[in-house]
């Protein structure tokens, strides 16, 4: 019986850990189940956006990442950043689910928790790890970054991920989205182009 017990409890944690195990894709793949399920996430996102957090059409959205879960099919979780004029940005991420059959259908789109009240420390925590990701990818000249906004737990509830907005210190007056991994892995998701903030919410 003790057996049993523990061979229930041992499958048990070995279906825990699969269930959070998301692998990080990149939308460079030569993927059609990426294409495939990333229209419909896309879809989404933007129907989210446009009905729930903006009042107007002046905001653009972002794809930052994808990542992949197989079950019986594969669940895609993609995170895209909306950002208005205005500077203020939200993260979603939706969930689409392949099935055996190539047929992608929209499970859930969850909002990432925003955090501003350590900001002041994550400047100093993480300013070397995030201009270090952002110099892999950035083709301009910048000193530095500050972090803007930060959001945590972006894949699901108590992933243990962050996603940081940083605006880079440079001559084009550049922007970047820096996500971190539950390992403290740190990549640049991406860096925007001459976006000009026009407003600035006080801290």
């Amino acid at each position: 019986m003790k057996k049993i017990l523990f061979l229930f409890f041992l499958s048990f944690i070995i279906c825990e850990q699969i269930v959070g195990d998301y692998e990080r894709r990149s939308f460079k793949e030569n993927s059609a189940e990426i294409e495939i399920t990333y229209n419909v996430a896309q879809k989404a996102a933007k129907s989210f956006f446009k009905i729930n957090l903006n009042t107007t059409s002046n905001f653009t959205i972002y794809p930052l990442s994808v990542f992949s879960q197989t079950v019986k099919g594969t669940n895609f979780k993609y995170v895209f950043a909306s950002l208005d004029v205005y500077g203020v940005v939200t993260v979603l991420t939706t969930t689409i689910y392949l099935d055996l059959d190539n047929t992608a259908q929209f499970k859930s789109a969850e909002v990432a928790e925003e955090y501003v009240e350590k900001l002041k420390l994550l400047e100093e925590l993480h300013k070397f790890k995030s201009v270090e990701a952002i110099k892999k990818i950035y083709d301009g000249k910048f000193k530095d970054s500050r972090i803007i906004t930060a959001f945590r737990n972006i894949l699901f509830e108590d992933a243990g991920d962050e996603l940081y907005f940083l605006q880079i210190n440079s001559e084009e007056g550049n922007y970047a989205f820096v996500y971190r991994d539950p390992n403290r892995n740190y990549n640049a998701e991406y860096i925007i182009k001459n976006f000009k903030i026009l407003y600035e919410i006080s801290e």
